[in-house]
């Protein structure tokens, strides 16, 4: 993601880093990790989180 965020408007979290995931509300943790996870105005996952980044 980040080599096509020319832009520089996607923020890239780890989700295995408690600094950055204690500060997630509403995140299901665990399908996070085995898909990609979004935020909009909700969280997406899998491929409906690339849809709503492009």
């Amino acid at each position: 993601m980040q080599k096509l965020d020319w832009l520089k408007l996607i923020e890239i979290k780890e989700l295995r880093n408690e600094l950055h995931t204690n500060s997630f509300r509403n995140i299901d943790l665990e399908l996070a990790k085995k898909q990609m996870a979004s935020f909009g105005t909700k969280w997406h996952y899998g491929y409906d989180s690339l849809y709503f980044i492009f």
